[in-house]
């Protein structure tokens, strides 16, 4: 049974405080548009609101993969990344963390010079 929060079967909705994160399989690319419509539908119906301003796009791509897909085409209003924060952790679309990584040890290496 699909969540009141989403309209379509295999798409899925991440809620943490006041983030959430829509994941939808690549079976349904073509219906992320009216994913998103209907979950700030359901979210005014929430007395709740979207912050559109900070929308973003990301599209987990495996380069290993011999069949190559076409990117989607963009949504209006929605800001396509190829890196994103999720929870603190910094994803790329090929799902690497090497960014996080490094990121971390940066942080560490200021703080021990502080020291």
């Amino acid at each position: 049974m699909t969540p009141p929060y989403v309209s379509t079967d295999g798409n899925e909705l991440c809620k943490y405080a006041d983030d959430a994160y829509l994941i939808n399989p690549a079976v349904n690319v073509d219906l992320r548009s009216a994913e998103l419509h209907h979950v700030n539908e359901w979210a005014l119906v929430n007395n709740s609101k979207l912050n559109l301003a900070n929308n973003q796009e990301i599209i987990f791509t495996d380069h290993r993969r011999k069949t190559k897909y076409p990117d989607p085409d963009e949504i209006p209003f929605v800001q396509q990344v190829r890196t994103i924060k999720i929870l603190g952790v910094t994803f790329t679309s090929s799902l690497s963390v090497t960014l996080h990584v490094h990121s971390v040890i940066a942080s560490c290496a200021q703080t021990l010079y502080a020291l």
